[in-house]
């Protein structure tokens, strides 16, 4: 720094007040840049060797260190051996310690260049560049290749862009290729000059095929960004780019991952939290995008045990697959819930919200292995819509854990390829429920393209518009599967046009109203208050009707009553009085009262008879025998034994 230039000796009053005011021009730039320096520059590490950011020595400025104004540069091109630039001491005196830059750019992407690496073991570290017009910032506080970043627990980095409602050009922290950042401390993205907020300026990481990005967020500590890219778009930015929050907390303002490249990944597990606003999700793709990108909610710690994570998605719509460029192209988006929860205040499309370009083929798909997603948080109606466009893909799989499109007010709906026009669209929607849980409050499927295979497990509705050329269908004959029917605000008929079957080992339960498609039951029937069936109702051999919910009631309204002359129907009731009248089924006046006299009924197990009293069909409820009368009666106590035992399983 260049001092005034005082008068010659001999002036002695102004040679005095040159004195006074050098002394107080140095003293001034000190405390507003603490560099010693006028103007900003740009400050290099100067070679590939290990050392602490606080020794001047190892700057191109030396004997000055990085000021507020400065472009730092820790990037050697040469070198043997990775190198670390340490700044605090991870003692308690890093409390008063802070530094401000300009920028840090962090690693050289040069052949042969040696790795670079930043750790924080303590104090603040700012970087701000400034704001901007409100077309953006391209130049990124923090911008990575090849290289790491450490913040330790206890250490801060924070880095600022923009105005305070900055747009999407704003960066925060760019990993531009093989870069990988562990975060134990603190690291937060902010609007230019602010202590808080939610800038622009976020996370950004791309890079070329051969690379691989990586986001570490332990135990403890706290990532906040504002819009955040996790595989950028670029023709050559198909880079495998992993967000892990293990056990901390990530906050961004709205979350693009996979918008390029076919491996981008954003796991939360371990008691991890992962919150994302704004105005959406976009998993897979994006405009003009057509990569993957899969949300992965559990994982295993570090002992092999599942553990799960929280993430709250506080926005209108979320994405799952999507391409809005008219040349085509293709994007994945993926769900996939293995432990923790997953709450959204928006509903999800998956496969679609884009051209209905044939080529452009997007796909969406939630799988649910355990844990729960839930929408109940919704402060209005929500769709969760499969294949939205005519030449997309839908998929929910549930293997396990709960999916809830519900709310109190009952007025979400499942949507299943509502853009079917006809053979030219080649778009399709499935549900693939094996075995968990999957509540809905309106199911619609009205097109062929929309197929529900449920082979186990437990589907809950409150509503149900089924016209899509396909039975529906629950269990497999094989696993335990049940369709249970709920009234209640937003509750509705239930439309099954091409029927409804309930297979062996299959169960139709609760209360509603099916008022078409005929009811076909090889399982068991439990209401647990009126169950009406208005477009007929067959019972098959070997078919169960549970009564141990004494509220419960069948109610055949329309079409018929059918039972095969020689079939064996079964009915259960723990709690009756023996001898009294159980009313089996009732039926309006419209409905012929059928003749069930070749009907085998089987009470408990013990056969009874049952007669028609006006509209009501009743069985007559019987105690299982005591074994000694059974041997009176069938005369052989070896049969009687077996045949005793048998009743009372």
């Amino acid at each position: 720094m260049q001092l005034p230039i005082c008068p010659p000796p001999g002036v002695a009053s102004l040679q005095s007040h040159c004195r006074r005011l050098s002394v107080l021009t140095l003293a001034t730039f000190s405390l507003l840049a603490g560099t010693g320096r006028l103007l900003a520059d740009d400050i290099s590490w100067n070679a590939a060797l290990d050392g602490l950011w606080s020794d001047a020595a190892n700057w191109s400025s030396d004997p000055a260190l990085p000021g507020v104004a400065d472009t730092v540069t820790i990037a050697a091109t040469t070198g043997a051996d990775p190198y670390t630039v340490t700044f605090g001491t991870g003692t308690p005196a890093d409390e008063t310690l802070t530094a401000n830059v300009t920028n840090v750019i962090l690693g050289n992407a040069s052949t042969g260049a040696p790795r670079a690496t930043l750790h924080l073991k303590g104090g603040t570290l700012i970087a701000d560049v400034g704001t901007a017009p409100v077309g953006g910032n391209g130049t990124a506080p923090l911008a990575m290749t090849n290289a790491d970043l450490v913040v330790d627990a206890g250490a801060t980095l924070l880095l600022r862009s923009g105005p305070n409602n900055g747009t999407n050009a704003f960066r925060g922290l760019n990993l531009n290729g093989n870069a990988t950042v562990t975060i134990n401390g603190t690291l937060k993205a902010h609007p230019s000059g602010a202590t808080s907020g939610t800038a622009g300026g976020g996370l950004l990481m791309m890079g070329a095929a051969s690379q691989t990005n990586t986001v570490i967020i332990g135990q403890g500590a706290i990532a906040d960004f504002g819009y955040t890219y996790i595989g950028a778009s670029g023709s050559s930015a198909t880079a495998s780019n992993h967000v892990t929050v293990d056990g901390g907390e990530l906050k961004v303002r709205s979350l693009e991952l996979g918008r390029a490249g076919a491996d981008n990944t954003l796991t939360v597990k371990n008691g991890g939290v992962f919150i994302s606003g704004g105005s959406g999700s976009t998993i897979g793709g994006g405009t003009g995008g057509n990569g993957t990108g899969e949300l992965i909610v559990g994982g295993l710690d570090g002992n092999g045990q599942m553990t799960g994570g929280t993430v709250t998605l506080t926005n209108s719509s979320n994405s799952l697959g999507t391409n809005g460029s008219s040349t085509g192209g293709s994007a994945t988006g993926i769900i996939t819930m293995k432990a923790g929860t997953l709450t959204s205040t928006g509903g999800f499309i998956l496969g679609g919200a884009g051209n209905n370009v044939a080529g452009n083929r997007t796909t969406g798909i939630i799988n649910i292995e355990g844990g729960i997603l839930t929408m109940s948080t919704a402060t209005s109606a929500r769709n969760v819509i499969l294949a939205q466009a005519q030449n997309s893909t839908g998929e929910i799989n549930i293997t396990g854990g709960t999916m809830s499109i519900t709310r109190a007010a009952g007025d979400h709906s499942l949507i299943l390829a509502p853009a079917y026009t006809d053979a030219s669209s080649t778009g399709t929607a499935t549900i693939n429920l094996s075995g968990g849980t999957l509540n809905v409050d309106k199911l619609v499927s009205q097109t062929v393209a929309g197929t529900i295979y449920f082979t186990g497990g437990l589907f809950t509705m409150k509503q149900a518009t089924v016209s899509n050329g396909k039975a529906f269908t629950v269990g497999n004959g094989t696993d335990a599967a049940t369709l249970r029917l709920l009234t209640g605000t937003g509750s509705g008929d239930h439309t099954f046009a091409d029927g409804l079957v309930v297979s062996t080992n299959a169960r139709l339960e609760g209360a509603g109203r099916i008022g078409t498609g005929l009811a076909s039951v090889h399982g068991t029937l439990a209401a647990s208050g009126v169950l009406e069936f208005a477009d007929g109702l067959t019972l098959f051999d070997g078919s169960t009707i549970d009564l141990n919910d004494s509220s419960g009631s069948l109610f055949i309204s329309g079409g018929d009553l059918t039972i095969a002359n020689g079939a064996t129907i079964n009915i259960r009731l723990t709690d009756f009085t023996a001898g009294n009248p159980v009313t089996l089924f009732s039926i309006s006046g419209s409905v012929a009262a059928a003749d069930l006299s070749g009907v085998n009924f089987l009470f408990n197990g013990v056969a009874t008879t049952g007669s028609w009293s006006g509209a009501d069909f009743l069985i007559t409820a019987t105690a299982i025998p005591e074994p000694s009368t059974v041997a009176f009666v069938l005369g052989g106590l070896t049969l009687l034994a077996s045949l005793g035992v048998r009743r009372r399983r």
